[in-house]
């Protein structure tokens, strides 16, 4: 089992990003990661883990959270700030349950304890190998309107060559958002020290379920009035918020 990983910035005290689903491996292109969280690099030495590069056909947020483990072991991490979004805050949410002591901080962003049926659009347009519908509805609910407006023609253009083994790899992780629920943990990471951020006009996960999964874990949360789903990529000042939550 191998995951790949980026690893930026000088600080002494570590944090840990888990990413959410995309049809291409986030460590492919580390130089964009790296200037988008470059807000850390001088307090913090920043992780970035992608998913295992062999996926196994059936792969539950547990496993992937096992997975995780298992690397931040390997790297020695200890006292971790972590921030998981999306499909990465399901992972983050399990992954502190089981392992509450390595956990400074926790910070999440436009996630959810359950999957919901736009993953399952998803999946039959990953097995179909259909690149134009499930770039374009990843693009539809995922990023906002104004996002969308300038840059999805160009992306769906970009995504139109997907190969076999992406449509397997997204497939495979998309499976895993259907099939996942955490009830159970949540009471073992409720009234820790964890931030949620999300946005009140999210598609993928409603306003409704993050507040009422804010409300199980009894955290502080912020909601933006705009962004959509992808507030961690949109919104110019969430780096900013989440590195004076870990600092305060």
């Amino acid at each position: 089992m191998k995951i790949n990983y980026i690893k930026f910035g000088t600080g002494e005290k570590v944090m840990l990003i888990i990413p959410g689903i995309g049809i291409k491996p986030i460590c492919a292109a580390p130089d964009p990661v790296i200037e988008a969280y470059s807000t850390f690099t001088d307090e913090f030495t920043v992780y970035l883990f992608d998913q295992r590069n062999d996926l196994p056909e059936k792969y539950s947020i547990e496993e992937m959270s096992e997975d995780v483990y298992a690397k931040i072991e390997e790297l020695d991490l200890k006292d971790i700030y972590l921030y998981g979004v999306s499909l990465g805050g399901m992972i983050a949410m399990s992954l502190m349950a089981k392992y509450p002591k390595l956990i400074k901080k926790l910070a999440l962003c436009s996630t959810m304890y359950k999957g919901n049926e736009l993953f399952d659009k998803w999946h039959e347009y990953a097995k179909a190998k259909d690149s134009y519908r499930l770039v374009e509805s990843f693009m539809d609910n995922v990023y906002s309107k104004q996002f969308n407006e300038k840059f999805k023609e160009a992306t769906l253009v970009a995504f139109k060559d997907i190969s076999d083994d992406e449509f397997n790899r997204f497939a495979i992780l998309d499976q895993a958002l259907i099939r996942c629920d955490l009830s159970d943990d949540l009471d073992r990471i409720k009234d820790r020290d964890i931030l949620f951020i999300g946005s009140k006009i999210d598609k993928v996960f409603s306003y409704e379920d993050m507040k009422g999964l804010c409300e199980k874990l009894q955290c502080a949360s912020y909601f933006y009035d705009e962004y959509g789903h992808a507030v961690y990529d949109e919104a110019a000042d969430i780096k900013e918020r989440i590195k004076d939550y870990y600092l305060s």
